[in-house]
C-alpha cells in the first residue's frame, strides 16, 4: 500500500484517533484503575440497548480486516430475524493489558486502543452496520473467566455475553491447566457459560490447529454442558490468511500492510511509524 496522503480522509481519521491517546494513557495509569473500563463508544452519546453483547477480545496489534470480518459475522449471527422489535446486539472490542500466554507486543496500549477506535468507526461506516453500538474497552485481567467476571461486575451482568474466539482460543479456554488448584471447568461454567452466555467459535484449519475434520471431531467430543453453549461458524476464506503478525511482518519487510488493515488503520501505522 502506498503512503497515505496527509490530507486524505483516512489520514484525517487517523490523526483524530491519535488525539485520543493522552486520555487513554491517563486512564490506564491513574491510581487504582478498575479492572475493566469502557474508554470510547460509537456513537459517542449512545449506550448498548440490546440484550446481547458480542465480545471480541484480541491484542489488536494491529486490528485487521479479519477482526472486522469476525465482528460483522457475529453481529449478523445474533441479530434477531423473527422479531423486528427486538434490539440488535452490540459489540465490545476488548483489549487485555495482561495476557496469560503472550508477551508485550510492539505497539503501546494507547496506540492499539486508538487503532481499535478506527476499526470501530470503520465497522460502523460499512457493511450496513451503522446502527450497531460499539464500545472499545480495556481490562487488566488475562484469563477469559476473569475478563467475564470483570464485565459482569461492571454492569453487563444482565446481558448475554457472546465471546468471539478462534478454534485455538477455544481449546485454551477449555484447557483445565489454566484453572488451578482443582483443574476443572467449574470456573468456565460460572462465568463464560453462565446464564445465557455463549461462545462463538470460528473454525481455523491450518498446520497448527489441524484440518477441518480434526476440528469437527473436537467439537463433537465436547461435553454437552459446553457443546450446548458453543456456536460454530466456518472461517471466511477471504480473510483466512490475514493476521496481525503477518501485517507487522509486512510493514517491517517493506513498509506495506499489504491490504490486511482498513485505510485509516494503515494511515495510523504510517503516522506513528509502527512495526518497522
Amino acid at each position: 500500500m502506498p503512503p497515505v496522503h496527509i490530507d486524505s480522509a483516512p489520514m484525517k481519521r487517523a490523526l483524530v484517533a491519535r488525539g485520543l491517546m493522552p486520555a487513554f494513557r491517563a486512564a490506564l495509569h491513574r491510581d487504582g484503575p478498575p479492572a475493566f473500563q469502557v474508554l470510547q463508544s460509537f456513537p459517542t452519546n449512545g449506550h448498548p440497548a440490546g440484550k446481547t453483547v458480542c465480545v471480541l477480545d484480541s491484542s489488536f496489534n494491529p486490528p485487521t480486516k479479519a477482526h472486522m470480518n469476525l465482528a460483522i459475522r457475529a453481529l449478523d449471527h445474533y441479530t434477531p430475524t423473527d422479531d423486528k422489535t427486538e434490539e440488535k446486539p452490540s459489540l465490545l472490542l476488548l483489549l487485555a493489558t495482561a495476557n496469560a500466554d503472550k508477551k508485550a507486543v510492539p505497539a503501546a496500549t494507547e496506540q492499539r486502543l486508538a487503532m481499535m477506535c478506527l476499526l470501530a468507526d470503520e465497522l460502523r461506516s460499512r457493511n450496513n452496520t451503522t446502527d450497531y453500538h460499539v464500545d472499545v474497552g480495556v481490562t487488566a485481567s488475562a484469563r477469559f473467566i476473569d475478563k467475564c467476571a470483570d464485565l459482569q461486575a461492571y454492569g453487563y451482568g444482565d446481558r448475554r455475553l457472546v465471546w468471539i474466539v478462534g478454534f485455538d482460543t477455544l481449546t485454551r479456554i477449555l484447557d483445565t491447566k489454566y484453572y488451578p488448584p482443582e483443574h476443572t471447568l467449574a470456573p468456565v461454567y460460572d462465568t463464560l457459560l453462565s446464564g445465557t452466555n455463549r461462545i462463538l467459535a470460528f473454525g481455523r484449519p491450518g498446520e497448527a490447529f489441524g484440518d477441518a475434520a480434526t476440528q469437527q471431531a473436537y467439537y463433537a467430543a465436547l461435553d454437552s454442558r459446553v457443546a450446548d453453549r458453543v456456536d460454530v461458524l466456518e472461517a471466511d476464506e477471504a480473510t483466512a490468511g490475514i493476521s496481525s503478525s503477518a501485517a507487522r511482518a509486512s510493514v517491517a519487510r517493506d513498509g506495506s500492510v499489504d491490504g490486511s488493515v482498513c485505510e485509516s488503520v494503515a494511515a495510523f501505522i504510517q503516522a506513528e511509524d509502527l512495526y518497522r
